[in-house]
């Protein structure tokens, strides 16, 4: 029997290249980290009902709470007080998520900015493995790599490894290596007139432990 995919939150705000999600603390799963996709499914408006957009996990960020500011003030602070914290407390969480794509409701995968934003409180996804794969080999191009290149704002170099560094790891054995190199000469034509961004997204893809690097 299929089951859905973990719920990663709601939209709190969205641009259509990013889209930031709230949550809490408690809700995130292990797989829910940097670099991971995620999926929400348009709705509200009949043009784009059922559109599925898709984006990359880029920060994670722990807003400013006044309990925490007075407890970080406390001489000491027990072991009881950090673990109700850390286990009991709502901690409220925002995660930025920057758009590479969309599924149209007729199947199709397209590698460019949506037509909307999702609505709020729209609900994200972690994306199931099966429709990563499919996204990522759509097209013989991983165009939608174009987005986190051009992206503002976040650790490209980094968000690009570990993204590869995910999808090379859930493909089939006979297809990863092929996959990998043709999306790392993908970006190095995408980045070939600008050398010091292209070094820096080398380095962080031959740190992060792929292979042939």
């Amino acid at each position: 029997m299929a089951t859905n995919p973990p719920l990663l939150g709601r939209l709190l705000r969205a641009t259509l290249s990013e889209f930031v999600v709230g949550t809490r603390s408690t809700a995130l799963t292990p797989g829910m980290g940097f670099g991971a996709m995620v999926q929400a499914r348009l709705t509200g408006h009949a043009a784009t009902e059922g559109l599925v957009l898709y984006g990359l996990i880029a920060d994670i960020r722990i807003p400013e709470d006044q309990l925490v500011r007075q407890l970080s003030l406390a001489a000491t602070n027990p072991r009881e007080v950090l673990a109700d914290q850390h286990e009991n407390r709502i901690v409220p969480v925002e995660i930025a998520v920057r758009s590479v794509g969309y599924r149209t409701p007729q199947g199709e995968i397209v590698y460019l900015l949506p037509p909307r934003p999702p609505l709020s409180l729209a609900e994200f996804y972690l994306a199931p493995a099966a429709d990563v794969a499919a996204f990522v080999q759509a097209h013989p191009q991983p165009g939608y790599l174009r987005a986190l290149v051009q992206a503002e704002g976040v650790p490209v170099g980094d968000l690009v490894a570990t993204h590869l560094r995910q999808v090379h790891q859930l493909l089939p054995a006979e297809r990863r290596d092929a996959w990998l190199h043709n999306a790392i000469r993908y970006l190095m034509q995408l980045l070939r007139d600008d050398y010091e961004h292209l070094a820096q997204v080398l380095e962080s893809l031959r740190f992060g432990g792929l292979p042939g690097l």
